[in-house]
């Protein structure tokens, strides 16, 4: 008799699904990093279509594949679903007892018909909704991905390879002054190449956060391999552990590492280098304060100093240092863009303008000093545009969602694969940091990798449980 073999529902194996959400994940941040209109329509289509074939494959059982994870899931999708409402045309009534502002607005217009949306701008909504909807998907897949190490591994070197060939590129156009250039920036932020190193982006702030994150987890991997490749040595001298080091695969790593370290400093970024800075010492210190082991720093003295005088030497012979010095803190108007945000919130607390609808109601509001710039399309604050455009009710959706996934990855205490997992809280405090003086969030390629290094470390959090609950320790 034939026996009929059942699919395990929470080992997802499909290799072409699998391949086509890495080939993705490694070539939208050369697409200006999802930044165009339609380059978001784009990989929003495909990520959820990506996601729609999984879900067929009938590998997926939703209700057992995401049990982990499913209240912060279902805040996510509240969200989605929350940003779906701005698009529904509601009673002029309604949307005046909602949102008194946006009433007037559309009043101040001209004719009002009977029904109006919550949002001054479908089209925009829209285009905020489709990368909503992008990112949840992300999460998912990646979540449903990485189950294993080796899964885990394949996404992570994807990530990583993919900036580094980025950062080559950069370099080829710095020293050849953009004749390389087939990507070329969006203005107002096309600065010549000597300026400032951006790779694909076209913002030179966002390229220097994306190198960061990179740069975190694979500098994060790197040390994991040594250190399972130095206990397999342990009985061999130190000559032949040098030889291993020099002519294995770690060499290769080491030397993109540094390219990219050397442009990161070249992006000319001052926020970017000070906050990279931050998040490796705040990762480092919650850390050491978590773990039972008192004596790591001890421990490991002498490969965070070694590390420290190597980055701090590359930051002080860059652009990066010339022009810390040159303005210091000097916050360059954004005073002025945060005024801008928190006068909208006050006429629209609540609801906001609607998702993604900054641009269209900025004018109204902001500074003369600001002038007419596409630079200021952007609060350089994503959590006051976040405020600003989806109200009170859509921060809290997503701000819930992040606290509880963000409280089991920055508070989990590594016993394997420290490297990976510090990496990636590196690359997680970076963005989150960095946020607060920017719009990394506005692109799509850095919300993407975002929720795939959080998917990431939660499926190895999850991983080191069973492991001690297997062993009982």
């Amino acid at each position: 008799m034939n026996s009929v073999v059942q699919p395990n529902l929470d080992n997802f194996r499909t290799p072409m699904i699998s391949n086509c959400f890495l080939i993705m994940l490694g070539l939208i941040p050369w697409m200006h990093g999802a930044e165009l209109d339609w380059e978001v329509m784009l990989f929003s289509t495909l990520f959820m279509l990506t996601f729609g074939l999984a879900l067929l494959s009938k590998q997926v059982n939703v209700f057992t594949a995401f049990s982990k994870v499913k209240l912060p899931l279902c805040l996510l999708i509240l969200w989605f679903g929350y940003g779906c409402i701005f698009l529904i045309p509601l009673p002029v009534e309604v949307v005046q007892w909602l949102s008194p502002n946006t009433s007037l607005l559309m009043k101040g217009s001209g004719v009002v018909p009977t029904h109006i949306t919550l949002t001054i701008s479908k089209a925009l909504t829209l285009i905020e909704l489709a990368k909503i909807a992008s990112v949840v998907c992300v999460f998912c897949l990646c979540y449903l991905f990485a189950k294993h190490k080796k899964q885990q591994n394949r996404i992570i070197k994807t990530l990583f390879y993919s900036s580094a060939v980025m950062a080559i590129y950069s370099q080829i156009n710095y020293f050849t002054e953009g004749q390389y250039e087939f990507i070329k920036a969006i203005p107002p932020f096309n600065l010549p190449w000597s300026i400032s190193l951006t790779g694909t982006f076209s913002y030179k702030n966002q390229y220097a956060i994306y190198l960061a994150m990179t740069i975190a987890i694979g500098f994060g991997v790197l040390i994991d391999e040594l250190n399972e490749r130095r206990q397999t040595l342990d009985d061999i001298n130190v000559e032949i552990s040098i030889r291993h080091l020099l002519f294995e695969k770690y060499m290769v790593t080491i030397i993109l590492l540094l390219v990219m370290l050397v442009t990161f400093t070249g992006t000319n970024s001052r926020g970017g280098g000070l906050v990279f800075g931050v998040a490796i010492v705040i990762t480092l210190l919650n850390y050491s304060l978590r773990q039972r082991n008192k004596f790591w720093f001890k421990k490991k003295a002498v490969l965070v100093f070694g590390i420290s005088t190597v980055v701090v030497a590359i930051f002080l012979t860059s652009n990066s240092f010339e022009r810390f010095e040159t303005l210091g803190l000097k916050d360059n108007n954004r005073g002025l863009s945060y005024k801008t945000a928190l006068s909208i919130l006050k006429d629209y607390p609540m609801f906001g303008t609607g998702p993604g609808t900054y641009s269209a109601i900025q004018q109204k509001y902001k500074d003369v000093n600001l002038g007419n710039t596409e630079m200021w399309n952007h609060v350089h604050n994503d959590y006051l545009e976040l405020l600003a455009t989806q109200g009170m009710f859509g921060a809290l959706f997503i701000a819930c969602a992040l606290l509880l996934i963000l409280h089991k990855i920055l508070t989990y205490v590594p016993v394997k694969n420290v490297g990976t997992v510090l990496g990636g809280q590196v690359a997680i405090v970076c963005i989150l940091v960095h946020s607060a003086i920017d719009f990394n969030f506005g692109t799509l390629a850095l919300s993407v990798y975002f929720f795939v290094i959080v998917a990431l470390l939660l499926r190895m959090t999850e991983q080191e449980k069973i492991t001690r609950q297997r062993y009982g320790q």
